[in-house]
């Protein structure tokens, strides 16, 4: 494969965004296609390197090929988007029924997501494994929260000196599931990077709405026993929440332009931080709404920050097409 032809298919391939057995199938079409142009303008008389620069300017700007491309080929099945929607429609499902209160419903929910999202991991990483892999990161990032707990007798015993040994002990375990839950993070955003930042946003989408719950709970836990039925008040409002996630996953799925799909994320983000703080803080002020919807905001677009970065996302693997030897410029 020549040089030129190579750089070409890469630059395709940075912008392409497509699922790894659909991106093969592009760039194989695009790398048949060199061969017979450039194979054709052999014929009339232009040397292997006019040739292959011919071809190129035939074909186009790298990233509008790119785009056409994903436009034609990223949109899923409409069984695929039911399966994305999936986490969500549990969640919702889970704030619905009170369930979200009962070990055995939380722990079978955590073990069919980590489930269904390990084997897609697996199988080459379908488009859909993202929406689920927010969820499972969201029990590991709330034990992490709810451990913090036990970082303070051991930074009393540190800092001051009061205290025993033992309670240095919980810093080992705390260090492990901190350790895991900054690696699966990371882990997890960088796979999606490699593919789309708008999949990791997917991916993130759950975590802050779902976060300023679990914070407002856990600081009620002391009065769980005195308020009954009222901790439930903000159910309601959480399953029309991730319903609503839900019914964006599908949409999210089914679009072929990037735009759209942009601006559903970023609008269910808004929209769902706005809702989830005003019903959880019933108090907060216009502003403080404002912040927190652009806080969310923010974070939902980090991806995209990551992604403009120099290296960041960037496919290291090789060219997903036979490899040819190359052959000299000139």
């Amino acid at each position: 494969m020549r040089a030129e032809i190579r750089t070409y298919l890469e630059q395709v391939r940075n912008h392409l965004n497509l699922e790894p057995a659909m991106e093969r199938k592009v760039l194989s079409e695009l790398y048949s296609y060199f061969q017979e142009k450039i194979a054709e303008l052999e014929e009339q008389g232009y040397s292997k390197a006019s040739a292959a620069r011919e071809a190129i300017r035939s074909f186009g700007e790298a990233r509008l090929v790119a785009r056409l491309s994903y436009e034609a080929f990223s949109r899923g099945s409409w069984i695929e988007a039911l399966i994305s929607a999936q986490p969500h429609l549990i969640a919702a499902a889970l704030f619905a029924t009170h369930f979200w209160r009962r070990p055995l419903f939380l722990a079978s929910a955590f073990i069919l997501l980590a489930g269904a999202s390990a084997l897609a991991w697996r199988r080459g990483q379908p488009s859909w494994l993202f929406s689920w892999t927010g969820y499972v990161l969201f029990p590991l990032l709330v034990a992490a929260y709810l451990a913090r707990r036990l970082a303070g007798p051991a930074l009393v015993f540190l800092l001051q000196g009061e205290g025993g040994l033992s309670s240095l002990w919980p810093l080992l375990p705390l260090a492990g599931l901190y350790t895991l839950c900054v690696w699966l993070l990371i882990a997890a955003t960088r796979s999606a990077l490699r593919r789309d930042w708008l999949l990791a946003s997917l991916m993130l989408l759950p975590l802050p709405i779902a976060g300023f719950w679990a914070v407002t709970i856990d600081r009620l836990i002391p009065l769980v026993a005195r308020l009954g039925p009222e901790l439930h008040r903000w159910d309601a409002a959480m399953a029309c929440t991730f319903a609503v996630m839900a019914l964006v996953s599908v949409v999210f799925v089914r679009l072929r332009q990037r735009i759209l799909k942009t601006g559903a994320l970023l609008s269910v983000a808004a929209l769902g931080a706005a809702v989830a703080a005003r019903v959880i803080w019933t108090e907060i002020s216009l502003l403080g709404l404002a912040a927190v919807t652009f806080l969310v905001l923010g974070f939902i677009w980090s991806p995209a920050l990551l992604k403009s970065l120099p290296g960041g996302g960037r496919k290291e693997s090789p060219l997903p097409i036979e490899e040819l030897p190359e052959e000299p410029a000139g």
